[in-house]
């Protein structure tokens, strides 16, 4: 520029305006380089919404001022309060079961098997199951103490296999069954691993898992690996004879997930269970008249989150499969009606693919009327899925305020704080932040203004618990400021089983565990902003990874709940964005198109655009039990070379150059910086038509290379003395870069989308 002016909106206006003049140009956008976004696009927050018949939602009008930061000084410090438990509350899980056999012995579990036919066991059934068991571990020679690594597919085989462990002082341990045992792959690693870290114990398995499960002797080899079924141990005698457990004891162990495989074996006690599982009875209003639906695997918290639960308060449970909800995402709602289900639990993906059948919900008819709590719990917590759901469900009597975000994580012993989502007040259970202030104090704004970014509050803590936000050094921070999660109380883990460093590193000094994740509070409700390393940071502007993930899942062409972000660390300690989506076919031309439109739509919509989009497949997209994507697996698979042939390049050369080297490429592809002289012209000449003068300092043009030459600009021809400029073009999926100085033409037909600038190198 020939003005030390700094770049303000005035600037940018003058400039937007000046462009527009251009004859040719249709549209035009200046901005200050950080991010790209048009005036009217639309910013990252909740998605289109058609609602159901009912209340329309209420939202603040357009252009509504944004009030300031509503940060109120109160520390960020919140209590649940004292547990008060009830005197006849059990004091282990071995009390809880014998309570549950005989004061309701036409309660039990419901488990909705393959052919989707119910079978019932009752408590009293269960807690005999579970003595056979029992009997045929200690004839194993199992003593107290040691642990259980549970293998299985059959979740009524998994449940007795648990109690007996809980009768006999075992610490069952659950891992995910792998989808083979022949080669390495994440979930046989893992498996792996905690059975050397927990001093090789005995796997218990079902009858149909076991042939395959006995791969794991020559995978690993080691032949002695100990491998029991339930069925063979069902066959001893019952046996009478508990272990004297006491709150104290262990009774579960909870694997962490990691992408190498590697876990933290997290340890819980009778009392953490139980604390949990009362706290969260008088916080929700539960008790025996309930019926819980869940049809998550039991090798995630969920066994301590609903099925233990609900041994303690004496209610129905109701158990599918996960593969079951996948075949056919409306049994979730044939369920819900046949059984009478007043609470259900799932992460954020299935609201989403329950919002993919909106055309099949709104032809069919269920009565939802007694569902009063769906948790939504396990990911990051999407305001607008919630509310799209709610709004498809209302003709069929769901409760406008049904779903329940919630927090918690294995070390909590599951969820411990609650809160409610409303579908016609869209601001209950949710804030709009500008996503610029992340870093410190949060602004908080309204859904239509720039940057805005809609996140879902996760309520305060249940009874018990307490938490708060602090600063790097451990400062508690006021409301509105953004810092680490750290939790205290009665539902938390004992410790990381024989890791004495990682123990070291969870708790402070004054014994809070460090969560990890990035959270600030909002008139006393916490706000999950993510784990710390899925923050993004691009250009000097955060991110967060799973606002990114929520614009490119409604790009056509990507599966729903498979799209990750992730950034990507520079050398010089900058981060580059990486999108990662698995496509709706195997197409390589539509997977190419798909990923353009990622890069279309998050520029428009997000104001940022991918340096790195890569299609994967579903097998090869990571994600835990409950729903979490493991981002940095992604990252490690890019980074090995594994996408090497699928990756979408934005700055980097598509003949040379690796996915790592095309990452750290500098700027968008939509735009790039070259200076010249502005040609100074006479008095006597005047201005061409459209043209700008040297006194406008600055000359930026878009358009075809004949249009630009048609427009005469720069002396094209008339011996103004300027130089021509070169026109600049890219592909969108695939950048044709050339050297400093210098421009090429694409080889491969640009698309008429793009933008093209166009100017001269430095003289």
């Amino acid at each position: 520029m020939t003005t030390p002016e700094p770049v303000g909106q005035d600037l940018l206006d003058r400039l937007t305006t000046a462009v527009r003049a251009v004859p040719g140009v249709t549209d035009a956008a200046a901005v200050a380089r950080r991010t790209l976004r048009t005036p009217t696009a639309p910013t990252l927050g909740p998605e289109p919404v058609t609602p159901a018949p009912g209340p329309e939602p209420v939202t603040p009008a357009p252009g509504t001022p944004a009030p300031a930061s509503r940060a109120s000084g109160a520390p960020a410090d919140l209590d649940g309060g004292p547990l008060h438990t009830p005197a006849d509350a059990p004091a282990t899980l071995q009390e809880a079961l014998r309570a549950a056999a005989e004061l309701a012995p036409d309660k039990g579990t419901v488990f909705i098997t393959k052919g989707n036919e119910d079978v019932f066991q009752s408590y009293p059934e269960q807690l005999r199951a579970a003595e056979h068991v029992l009997h045929g571990l200690r004839a194993n020679g199992l003593n107290p103490g040691d642990a259980a690594l549970l293998q299985f597919d059959d979740n009524r085989a998994y449940l007795t296999a648990f109690w007996a462990c809980v009768l006999g002082g075992f610490v069952p341990t659950p891992v995910k069954v792998a989808p083979t045992y022949d080669v390495p792959n994440e979930t046989n690693r893992k498996l792996h691993n905690a059975w050397n870290l927990l001093d090789r114990p005995v796997l218990l398995t079902d009858t149909a898992t076991a042939p395959a499960l006995a791969a794991v002797r020559t995978l690993w080899n080691e032949p002695a690996v100990r491998i029991l079924t339930v069925d063979e141990l069902a066959a001893f005698p019952a046996d009478t004879d508990w272990f004297p457990a006491t709150p104290d004891s262990p009774v579960l162990n909870l694997l962490t997930s990691g992408s190498t495989g590697v876990p933290k074996c997290v340890q819980h006690t009778n009392a953490s269970v139980v604390a949990r599982s009362l706290a969260v009875a008088r916080h929700c209003g539960l008790d025996g008249d309930d019926v819980s639906l869940i049809w998550m695997p039991f090798d995630h918290v969920t066994v301590a989150m609903y099925n233990v639960r609900d041994v303690i308060i004496r209610c129905r449970h109701v158990n599918a499969k996960i593969e079951h909800f996948l075949s056919d995402p409306l049994l979730w709602l044939d369920w819900a009606e046949k059984h009478r289900a007043t609470n259900t639990w799932a992460p954020n993906f299935a609201f989403a693919m329950i919002n993919e059948c909106a055309e099949q919900i709104r032809e069919r008819r269920w009565d939802l009327s007694r569902l009063r709590e769906i948790t939504n719990a396990g990911e990051p917590v999407i305001a607008a899925t919630s509310h799209r759901f709610l709004h498809l469900l209302a003709p069929h009597g769901l409760r406008p305020d049904a779903i329940r975000p919630v927090w918690g994580m294995s070390e909590t012993c599951s969820g411990v704080t609650y809160t409610t989502q409303h579908r016609d007040h869209p601001d209950v259970g949710t804030v709009t932040i500008d996503q610029g202030t992340l870093s410190g104090a949060i602004r908080h704004t309204t859904p239509d203004a720039p940057g805005a970014a809609v996140l879902s509050t996760v309520g305060s803590p249940i009874p018990g618990v307490r938490l708060r936000v602090v600063a790097d050094d451990g400062t508690v921070l006021p409301e509105d400021r953004m810092g680490e999660l750290r939790i205290h109380g009665a539902t938390m883990m004992s410790g990381y089983h024989a890791n004495a460093e990682a123990n070291a590193e969870s708790y402070d000094d004054e014994g809070w565990f460090r969560t990890g994740d990035l959270a600030f509070v909002h008139d006393g409700e916490v706000v999950i902003a993510g784990r710390k390393k899925d923050q993004i940071i691009v250009r000097g502007a955060n991110y967060l990874a799973h606002e990114i993930e929520s614009v490119v899942e409604r790009v056509d062409g990507v599966r729903v709940t498979f799209a990750a972000a992730a950034g990507i660390r520079q050398p010089d300690g900058s981060e580059q964005l990486a999108v990662f989506f698995v496509p709706r076919t195997d197409d390589p031309t539509e997977a190419a198109t798909t990923a353009d439109a990622v890069g279309t739509t998050l520029a428009r919509e997000a104001g940022i655009t991918p340096d790195l989009v890569v299609t994967v497949t579903e097998s090869e997209f990571p994600k835990t039990t409950s729903g979490k994507i493991q981002r940095s697996a992604l990252v490690a698979a890019l980074e090995a070379g594994t996408y090497t042939d699928r990756v979408f390049r934005d700055d980097a050369d598509e003949e040379t150059g690796t996915a790592t080297e095309a990452a750290t490429a500098d700027d968008t592809w939509l735009f790039r910086r070259q200076w010249t002289p502005s040609p100074q012209r006479g008095p006597q000449s005047g201005p061409q038509p459209g043209a700008l003068t040297g006194a406008d300092g600055v000359r930026l043009v878009f358009g075809e290379e004949e249009e630009i030459r048609a427009l005469g600009l720069d002396g094209d021809g008339d011996g103004d003395g300027g130089r021509t400029p070169r026109p600049w073009a890219r592909s969108r999926c695939h950048e044709h870069r050339a050297p400093s100085g210098q421009a090429r033409p694409p080889s491969t037909p640009h698309r008429t989308t793009a933008s093209r600038p166009t100017g001269c190198s430095p003289p």
